[in-house]
């Protein structure tokens, strides 16, 4: 299957990273890393696109650093995954472990619904 996957990590994760990496290997699988935003180093004064009074009234209060380098991280993993200009990515975090049955996972989701826009999992 030609399916570009974008793992998520922070540069300082290196065992993560690692250990990730083996997991798809051992599953015949390929990664892409995109290197996460860290949002310990990431001052509030540099954020962008931020609607802090929605998201207080929403969430009940702050947004923590770590949610807004979340996101921010997977923004730019979907601007790789568009750059690559395939029908299909898969776009995950450094936490996940991939086994043999992964591809034929992947497959039957969009064997399920090949018109999706995201399926979040």
């Amino acid at each position: 299957m030609d399916l570009p996957i974008f793992a998520i990590n922070l540069d300082t994760e290196v065992d993560r990273w690692e250990e990730l990496a083996g997991s798809a290997g051992a599953a015949g699988l390929s990664l892409h890393r995109v290197s996460a935003v860290d949002g310990r180093a990431l001052p509030i004064e540099n954020w962008s696109g931020v609607d802090f009074a929605a998201a207080r009234v929403q969430n009940g209060r702050e947004i923590l650093p770590t949610e807004y380098a979340c996101y921010q991280s997977h923004l730019t993993a979907l601007r790789a995954f568009l750059d690559e200009d395939k029908p299909y990515g898969l776009i995950i975090e450094d936490d996940v472990a991939f086994d043999d049955d992964t591809s034929h996972r992947i497959e039957a989701n969009i064997a399920a619904a090949p018109q999706f826009d995201a399926i979040k999992l």
